[in-house]
Parts: structure tokens; C-alpha cells; sequence
């Protein structure tokens, strides 16, 4: 049943509902500008109701009725008010009687015609907005539909001279053509350019226009304000990533996306503002290091951290991945640090992980996340704000740590002329700036949120830490950690892969030779070429100790049917180093190498040289002969045994004995004196 002051649509025509009286209803036609009223039987409306004939619709003025005006709006609403009251508190007998309506009219105007019409007006419009006090306010501003109106409405310009056009809707069409075509745009003009662009479109194609009566920078702007909305103007005017990055609206937070812990893990990398020096020489700088952080989306709790020296990858996402997954009492004791295992509890494998594009990717993953059902979310490039949780948590430990730091890369001291290059201050090796990262992330578990999650005690203490104990303790939908792997089958299956090759040699990667001893068995290493050695193995490194390997077969291999490696006995001295620091070894040897290389290279042309002067000398001192090749080789066990002696005595640094008449061989040039020792010019060689 329909009630008072209920908007009816009956009939192809929109009533309001004034009253019911007796077995009647009083209708109001709400297109109506007089003040005719429509009398039906409420039965016939009812039935109207109950076939669907008639329905309530949408009041259109039920905002007004609670719109309260203010200053003169209020003292006109008031008056308009006091004006139909005696008709008002004629009640239904002013609705159903239209004579006593009539004469109350009258007296209302008192024999003033105008006045009369007045209250005709107003009571129409109290009729037609809710028969409210707040129906009869005044509506300022109301007339704002487009006018198309020869001359231009408003005030008029001082200037004689100045005389645009009126605002019409080819002026219009005109504007936003304008506006979409140099506003619009990412690297679009201002107003005041955009408004240049106009007068000169304007006067090209409106012939004998000229700026005056062009259309003005106000009545351009006007428009561009009103004809859309804020959001659409700025979305449209700035790229696309950039609007979705630090634009577009925010509302709510992360409980809307996420109802536990452990449901999704953010991971990123960024280069912290500090120099570290090597832990081998503390006065050798090592420059910036690479901080990784692991952070649970739902509790805010920081879950992992890895310190890396080479620039983001998949290794050291990797580590980091590991170290957020794996147990924190081992890995606390390895670090040296005097956290105690109760200060960090976050273990347990999520259910997904969000990472930038390019760090964890790749086949290796992708048979991690098979094997562990873990899946990971990759971002699109730029849009960090997708990953908001992370990028807050990694800005908050540097906040922590930056203080403490003096060497801190500044592009400003180091481009500066004379400015100290701050590498040469730095004093905290790696191990120092992992205890300092360790004790800002227990900082900030046990830091204050802002919010608590749904459902979250109002008696306990809104930090991670305790938001991740409570979903422990809750269980159920609001943990999605499941039991991780041990620590050594996890770091196979997410330990950096290399191609190997098999030789006799044994098994080589990354310059590195390892033995194995369940390849041996097999007779990979048997010098013969039928040895059954395999194609496409893998070795899996550990890349903070060489020294731990193991060995796929084959690309099915699982990492729990991995073979472990030893090194061999020429790469022993490699035990307990760190993939970088083999890599930085076998390039330093291959230099050394190279180097070598090239001394040697010099050294041989000069000995070929000097090799080259004493063969053509001792070919210049012998002296030429017509002899047959008998003649002069007859006597020669007696020469050898003259030289023998000559050599013997020289040795002895005895007297050259009075030279023995050799057998006489006859010259070409008998006149010539011939010297049988070394010439002259040999010492020139020197």
C-alpha cells in the first residue's frame, strides 16, 4: 500500500501521494504547474498496485528535505512558508474542497493579484518537493541548463571593443574539440595555450572574426571546468602507468586483498645508502651492497633479509626466499649476532609470493613453485606501488639504519669539485650491516601499527609480532603457512643452477671442477670414449660456499634425488668460498694469465731476433771452400777430439795451448786472413 507523500507512476503520469481521506486519495500531478489536484478511490489505486499498474518511483526532491538553507535562503524559505500556512493548517478539507482552497487564496492575497499568484506558486512547489518546510526553500543557481540565446547572457565587457560570442552548442562542440585535441594529452598545453590555439582556430575559420570577438579565456575555462568531471580530465591527461601508480584513488587497505598470513609474500631489493668494506681488509672499500627484504603482506611482519654484493638476481632473491622460509634459530647462530631465537619467529612456506619481473623467473622457479605449490606473482615494470607493503617495509629499516652510517653515497659531494669521496670512509663490513639490519627488523615487528586486522583483539598489542602469533594461536583461514622443507632440500631446489660438463677430468661448471662419488661408480670418469657420461647436467652451487654442490643428471632430477659434489683435488683450496669470490679468483688468474701471455710473447720475438743475428754472423765467418764434401770431412774424429780438449781446458780456465795445425783446407781466397771466432758486432745485440 502506497503512503503519504509516496511518488507514484500511474498511468504515464508521475503523481504525489498528498493524502488519504476517508475511502479517497488525493493526488498531485507532478508536471502540473497549478495547483489541480486528481481525487481517486483508494481501492482502484491499491488494485493498480497489486496488478503493477502503479509503482512507486525514485522522489526526485528527497534530497531537498534535508538541505537546511542558510541566510537569506533561510529568511526567504520562511516566508514562503508563513505565506501558505493557513492553507496548511486547513488540512485534508483544504485538499478535497477546492472553493474553501479558492477563498483562502484570496484572503492570502488580500486583493493583491500578484501576491495571490505567489502563494499559488509556492503551494504547487510545496505539493510537488514533499509538503516540508524545506520544500519551499529557494534554489539558487537552479537555472544552469545550456542556453542558445543570440547574445551572450551576463554582465557586459567595459570594452566597446571586446564582444565574444555567445556560448551555444557549435561553441561548444568547438571547445572540446580544442580541448581533447591540445589539453587532453600527457604532455598536453595549459588553459592559457590552449586558449592561444583557439583564437587562432577561431579567426581561421570564422572569416572576418578578429581576437575581440573571439570567444574569451574565461568562457574557455568555464567550460573546460564544468563540461567533465575531475577524474576524467586528470586520467586522461596523465600517462596511463603514471595514473595507476600515483593517481588513481586508493581506498581501504591490505585486509581487503588479504585474511592471513602467509597468503601473500612481497619481496624486493634495493641498493641502501651506504659503503662497505671487504671483510678480508677492512681498508679495501667494496662499494654498495644489495639489502633484500621479505615481508607477509597481512601481518606487516618483515619474514627475511639477504645482504648481497652483486646487483639484484635470481641468486640472491633466492637466498633471501630461503632465509624468510627456513628456520631463524640457525640462522641467527650462523650470523654471530646476540639475538636470541625468540626475537624472530617467521617460517613456513606461503602460499604466493610477489616479486619484481625479473628476479624470480625461469625454469628453476617454476619447478620450485610445482614442487612446494607456492606461487609467484611477478609486477609489471615500474609499478612499485603493487608491492606498496614491501617498498614501506624496506624505507623503514633504512630509516633505522641511515643515522648510524657515515659513508653514504651523495651524487652531489662526489660531483662536487674538491668534495671527499665518501668510499674511502666506510668501515662496516657486510657482516656489520646485517647485525644492524637484523636488529631494525626486530624493531619494527614489534612496532605499533596504525590499524589491526578484522576481528583482532582489542586487549593485545597491535605490532606483527603479536598479529602473527595471534594467527598461530587462531589457526584456521587465518594461516596459509604450511611446514617448510628441511633446510638443505629448500636451498637445492632454489640454489642457482649452472650447465656442467663431464669429462675424465670430472665435472666442471662455472670454472670449477667437483667429483662425485655416485658418478664415479657409474663410470663417468673412465678414460675411454664410450664412457656413459650424460648431456645436459646441472650442478646446483651454493653460492655462499662453493664447497656444497650437488648434481642434477637430468632435467627431471628432483632435488631430493640430487647427487652431492666435492670439489676436486685441483679446486680444493676453493672450500668455504663464495660464488663471487671464485668468480673475482678465476678472473684475476685468467689476468694473470693474459699477462703472462703477453711478457712471454715479448720475451720470445726478442730471443728470435737476437737467435736470428748469431745464426747470420756465424754463417758470415765461415770461409767459403772449392773442396769436395770428402776432403772436409776427413780428420773430423781428430778435430772433435781437439775440441773436446780446447772446450775441457777452457772450462778450467786454463792457457789456451798452442793452437794444433789443423788439416789444411783450401780457400777461394787464399790471400785472406780469416778469424774463426764470434764477430764484433755481437756485443751490439745486448
Amino acid at each position: 500500500m502506497f503512503q503519504k507523500n509516496d511518488v507514484i507512476s500511474w498511468r504515464e503520469t508521475s503523481y504525489r501521494l498528498l493524502a488519504y481521506v476517508g475511502d479517497e486519495v488525493v493526488l498531485f500531478p507532478m508536471n502540473d504547474p497549478g495547483i489541480a489536484l486528481v481525487t481517486e478511490k483508494a481501492a482502484a489505486l491499491n488494485a493498480a498496485e497489486q496488478n503493477g499498474a502503479a509503482q512507486a518511483v525514485d522522489d526526485p526532491y528527497l534530497s531537498l528535505q534535508y538541505k537546511t538553507p542558510q541566510g537569506k535562503a533561510f529568511e526567504k524559505m520562511e516566508e514562503n512558508y508563513a505565506l501558505i500556512k493557513p492553507l496548511i493548517d486547513g488540512g485534508d478539507e483544504m485538499l478535497v474542497n477546492g472553493r474553501l482552497r479558492s477563498r483562502t487564496l484570496n484572503e492570502i492575497g488580500g486583493g493583491n493579484l500578484s501576491l495571490r499568484r505567489k502563494a499559488v506558486r509556492v503551494l504547487s512547489t510545496y505539493w510537488k518537493k514533499g509538503q516540508t518546510e524545506n520544500a519551499v526553500q529557494p534554489e539558487y543557481g537552479k537555472n544552469t541548463a545550456p542556453r542558445n540565446c543570440l547574445r551572450k547572457p551576463g554582465r557586459r565587457f567595459s570594452s566597446s571593443s571586446v564582444n565574444p560570442p555567445p556560448v551555444n552548442e557549435d561553441l561548444r562542440r568547438f571547445f572540446l574539440r580544442i580541448i581533447e585535441r591540445y589539453v587532453l594529452k600527457p604532455d598536453g598545453l595549459s588553459l592559457a595555450g590552449a586558449h592561444a590555439r583557439l583564437v587562432s582556430e577561431y579567426i581561421e575559420s570564422h572569416p572576418g572574426s578578429t581576437p575581440d570577438t573571439a570567444p574569451t579565456f574565461n568562457q574557455f575555462r568555464y567550460f573546460y571546468r564544468t563540461y567533465k568531471s575531475f577524474a576524467e580530465k586528470l586520467k586522461a591527461k596523465t600517462p596511463a602507468n603514471e595514473y595507476d601508480k600515483d593517481k588513481r584513488t586508493l581506498l581501504g587497505n591490505v585486509y581487503d586483498i588479504v585474511d592471513g598470513i602467509g597468503q601473500i609474500y612481497e619481496i624486493d631489493a634495493t641498493k641502501p645508502s651506504v659503503y662497505l668494506v671487504s671483510e678480508l681488509d677492512r681498508r679495501a672499500p667494496i662499494g654498495q651492497p644489495t639489502l633484500y627484504v621479505v615481508t607477509d603482506v597481512y601481518s606487516h611482519l618483515i619474514v627475511g633479509v639477504h645482504i648481497a654484493i652483486e646487483g639484484a638476481q635470481f641468486v640472491s632473491a633466492a637466498a633471501a626466499l630461503v632465509n624468510a622460509i627456513g628456520d631463524k634459530a640457525s640462522y641467527l647462530e650462523a650470523c654471530g649476532d646476540n639475538l636470541a631465537a625468540g626475537d624472530w619467529k617467521a617460517s613456513g612456506l606461503p602460499a604466493s609470493v610477489t616479486a619484481d619481473n625479473a628476479e624470480l623467473s625461469g625454469r628453476q622457479i617454476e619447478a620450485f613453485c610445482r614442487s612446494c605449490s607456492v606461487r609467484i606473482s611477478n609486477t609489471k615494470a615500474y609499478r612499485g606501488d603493487q608491492k606498496g607493503m614491501i617498498e614501506r617495509s624496506i624505507g623503514l629499516v633504512q630509516d633505522r639504519i641511515d643515522p648510524l652510517v657515515e659513508a653514504r653515497p651523495s651524487e652531489f659531494r662526489l660531483k662536487k669539485e674538491g668534495a671527499k669521496d665518501m668510499r674511502a670512509e666506510a668501515t662496516l663490513t657486510i657482516s656489520d650491516y646485517l647485525k644492524l639490519v637484523l636488529n631494525a627488523v626486530v624493531d619494527l615487528n614489534n612496532r605499533t601499527l596504525c590499524d589491526a586486522p578484522p576481528g583482532y583483539p582489542a586487549n593485545r598489542d597491535p605490532t606483527p609480532a603479536a598479529i602473527w602469533a595471534w594467527c598461530h594461536e587462531v589457526g584456521g583461514g587465518r594461516s596459509y603457512l604450511r611446514r617448510a622443507p628441511k633446510e638443505e632440500l629448500l636451498k637445492r631446489a632454489l640454489m642457482p643452477r649452472f650447465d656442467a660438463t663431464v669429462s675424465r677430468e670430472g665435472i666442471r661448471a662455472e670454472q670449477i671442477s667437483y667429483t662425485c662419488e655416485r658418478a664415479r661408480e657409474l663410470g663417468w670418469f673412465e678414460r675411454d670414449r664410450n664412457a656413459p657420461r650424460p648431456k645436459g647436467a646441472q650442478l646446483a652451487i651454493d653460492p655462499m660456499n662453493v664447497g656444497r654442490a650437488w648434481l642434477f643428471a637430468t632435467e627431471d632430477t628432483l632435488p631430493a634425488d640430487a647427487w652431492p659434489c666435492t670439489l676436486s683435488a685441483a679446486d680444493r683450496m676453493l672450500e668455504g668460498f663464495a660464488l663471487f669470490e671464485v668468480r673475482a679468483y678465476k678472473s684475476e688468474q685468467s689476468r694473470s694469465a693474459a699477462r703472462a701471455e703477453r711478457v712471454h710473447k715479448e720475451i720470445q720475438g726478442r730471443m728470435h731476433r737476437k737467435n736470428e743475428a748469431i745464426a747470420k754472423a756465424a754463417k758470415k765467418a765461415k770461409p767459403q771452400t772449392k773442396e769436395s764434401l770428402k776432403s772436409q770431412l776427413e780428420g773430423m774424429a781428430d778435430n772433435r777430439n781437439a775440441e773436446r780438449s780446447y772446450q775441457a781446458r777452457k772450462s778450467l780456465g786454463a792457457p789456451e795451448p798452442e793452437a794444433k795445425k789443423l788439416k789444411t783446407i783450401k780457400t777461394t781466397h787464399p790471400e785472406t786472413t780469416h778469424s774463426y771466432g764470434l764477430p764484433d758486432d755481437l756485443d751490439e745485440l745486448d
